[in-house]
């Protein structure tokens, strides 16, 4: 009997343990929010200086590529959509597990924004009432998820406790498991929720511009509500504990929207800063009092709402704004030497790029001009006003580099505030300039690339060929060519 019921607690142990390994797999991690989870809990233990916390303002809104090369560090975002104060609590808890940071950077899009589901996020019991959005699945077995989950759904905490439990019907989708299952064992998910950012190239149009200017929002509810402000005070208490300085900002707005409520933003803001400006480890940058707002080309399209996220562009912007702030308020690996690891790191460093003799390519011209057409040669292109989009072509290879295995890619340097690089792999074109000796390999070496030219800054702009090998080895050519945008 004694031995049978050894034998039966190592068979329900080994179960469980088999269980809990395959419990990410039971959420579709193919998406950016599972994607922005994945890539937290892939981070070595005790590596990051900097860990975001937010809503999918924050997803859209800072590229920790760019405040790492920056700011020199080493930084995590944690990002679910429709997330109140009490669950970026737990998923602080949870980040602490794993993390001793510098700096835990919030996003404060849920605190001032005029929805009852932040506002009162707390019912009358006690227990949570946001249940929309399904963020606490993308937690790890553990204490944090423990407690969110009995706060949220007490009378079913078991179900809602395990992922093969929860989402078991998922199974039954071949094409959606496979996906998943494949995107969560092939691709970098810090990388793979960048792409998908870089990704956004378009932006709200004038249509929509007018909705906004007529809209009348509701500005009453801009607040720190009671059940924010006992969350506020946890997150408070958890700085101190860990010993940790925190920072809260708010990415930046659709101008005419900020034009429309103001007022009531700007003191709700105000009362945000009170609330904080009693702790010297607290920090709070007011972007949009800096900028304004932004200009639409700097958003998604979207309905209109107070709910707006920015495009590639205004990502952009805001990274170096912040990464700005942060080195100017904060002491952070000033003296360490950092390994450049990313495109970023090269990129976005004022270190020349050496030449390298086996990497080949050319700028061919932009829209419909040349930059060498018979003894007309330049090393800049002018591109005016009065044309809308920019069409780039151009080829490039590197000898012993297979293509079909890499990405190509081209940057946009203006200065070290704005790098527009290109997303996913530049179209493939024939190439009619390949040498005869790689003609086989790399006939189909030319590229393209189309997008709307309202989605850079105005300015001159100095271009780069980029290949990145399956393996992730970065391959960066200065190609001493510019491009002004008028």
């Amino acid at each position: 009997m004694k031995q049978l019921i050894i034998k039966s607690l190592i068979f329900i142990a080994l179960i469980s343990f088999i269980l809990l390994k395959i419990d990410p797999f039971f959420i579709d991690n193919s998406t950016w929010k599972a994607g922005s989870f994945n890539s937290f809990y892939e981070e070595e233990k005790n590596t990051s200086d900097i860990i975001f916390i937010g809503t999918s303002q924050l997803n859209d809104g800072i590229d920790t590529y760019i405040i790492d090369a920056k700011c020199n560090t080493n930084s995590v975002k944690i990002c679910g959509p429709g997330m109140n104060m009490a669950q970026t609590y737990f998923n602080l808890k949870e980040a602490l597990n794993r993390q001793s940071p510098k700096i835990v950077a919030i996003e404060t899009y849920s605190l001032i924004t005029p929805v009852d589901v932040f506002n009162n996020s707390i019912d009358d019991n006690g227990n949570m009432a946001l249940k929309s959005y399904k963020t606490e699945y993308y937690k790890r077995f553990g204490k944090a998820k423990q407690e969110e989950i009995c706060l949220i759904y007490p009378e079913d905490k078991v179900y809602h406790m395990f992922n093969f439990f929860r989402f078991h019907e998922g199974w039954t989708d071949d094409k959606q498991l496979s996906k998943s299952i494949m995107t969560k064992l092939s691709s970098d998910p810090k990388r793979f929720n960048q792409n998908l950012s870089r990704g956004a190239k378009t932006f709200i149009n004038q249509t929509q511009i007018h909705k906004f200017e007529n809209k009348n929002f509701d500005s009453d509810k801009y607040l720190i509500s009671d059940d924010e402000k006992l969350y506020l005070n946890k997150i408070i208490e958890l700085s101190r504990l860990y010993n940790f300085e925190l920072l809260f900002f708010k990415v930046p707005v659709l101008d005419v929207y900020y034009n429309n409520i103001a007022k009531r933003f700007n003191e709700s803001t105000d009362e945000l800063k009170t609330f904080l400006n009693k702790y010297d480890n607290i920090k709070h940058y007011d972007i949009n009092g800096e900028v304004g707002g932004y200009d639409r080309t700097h958003f998604k399209p979207d309905v209109v709402s107070n709910n707006q996220h920015l495009n590639y562009k205004g990502m952009i912007k805001t990274s170096s704004m912040l990464a700005k702030f942060i080195n100017s308020n904060y002491t952070l690996n000033k003296q360490q030497v950092r390994e450049a690891k990313t495109l970023e790191d090269i990129l976005y460093s004022n270190e020349k790029i050496e030449k390298d003799s086996v990497f080949f390519g050319d700028v061919s011209g932009i829209n419909h001009l040349k930059y060498s057409d018979g003894d007309n040669v330049t090393n800049t292109i002018v591109l005016p006003q009065d044309q809308t989009n920019i069409a780039i072509w151009g080829w490039m290879f590197k000898s012993g580099l297979n293509l079909k295995k890499s990405f190509r890619k081209i940057a946009l340097k203006k200065n070290n505030n704005f790098i527009f690089v290109s997303n996913g792999n530049l179209k493939r074109v024939k190439n009619s300039y390949v040498p005869n000796r790689f003609k086989q390999e790399f006939e189909q070496s030319g590229y393209s690339i189309y997008f709307n030219k309202k989605l850079l800054e105005k300015g001159k702009y100095k271009i780069y060929h980029i290949l990145e090998s399956n393996k992730g080895e970065m391959h960066i050519m200065d190609m001493q060519k510019w491009v002004i945008i008028e």
